[in-house]
C-alpha cells in the first residue's frame, strides 16, 4: 500500500483562505501524525517526566486548549469561564493523569470542531472585492 502524501501535497483545502492553507494543512496534519506517535503507550510513559519535563500526556491536554485560545483571540474575543478552568486544568493534569484516549479524542475533537478548517471567522473572505 502507497503511503498517503503529507496534507499539503493533497492540494487545498475548500474554503479556507489562501494565506490560511499553511495553518490548516499543519493542523490536519497534526491530526493525522499524533495518533500513531502515541498509541501503544504505556499509562507510565505517557506521564514520565524526563529530567522534570513535561510529560507527553501533558502535551496532549495542552494543545487543544492552546488552538483553542489562538483562535478565541484571533477573533478579538475574552476567554469564556469554561475556557478559563480548561486553562487552570493544565496546572493538575501531571496529578490528574487523563487517560490517553480521553487526551486523544480531545485533542482530535478541537482540532475538528474549533480548528481554522471549520472556523467561520477564518474561512470569509480575505479581501474586500475589487481589490
Amino acid at each position: 500500500m502507497d503511503p498517503i502524501p503529507e496534507v499539503w501535497l493533497r492540494g487545498p483545502i475548500p474554503g479556507i483562505q489562501p494565506y490560511l492553507q499553511p495553518a490548516a494543512h499543519t493542523l490536519q496534519q497534526v491530526r493525522e501524525d499524533i495518533e500513531p506517535e502515541v498509541q501503544g503507550l504505556t499509562t507510565d510513559q505517557l506521564w514520565q517526566r524526563p529530567g522534570g519535563a513535561a510529560a507527553i500526556g501533558f502535551h496532549l491536554h495542552h494543545l487543544p486548549g492552546s488552538l483553542e485560545r489562538l483562535l478565541t483571540y484571533s477573533r478579538g474575543e475574552s476567554l469564556s469561564p469554561e475556557q478559563m478552568a480548561r486553562l487552570a486544568s493544565e496546572r493538575t493534569v501531571h496529578e490528574d493523569r487523563p487517560r490517553l484516549e480521553a487526551l486523544l479524542a480531545r485533542l482530535t475533537g478541537e482540532i475538528e470542531r474549533r480548528s481554522i478548517i471549520s472556523d467561520p471567522f477564518l474561512k470569509r473572505p480575505c479581501c474586500r472585492s475589487g481589490r
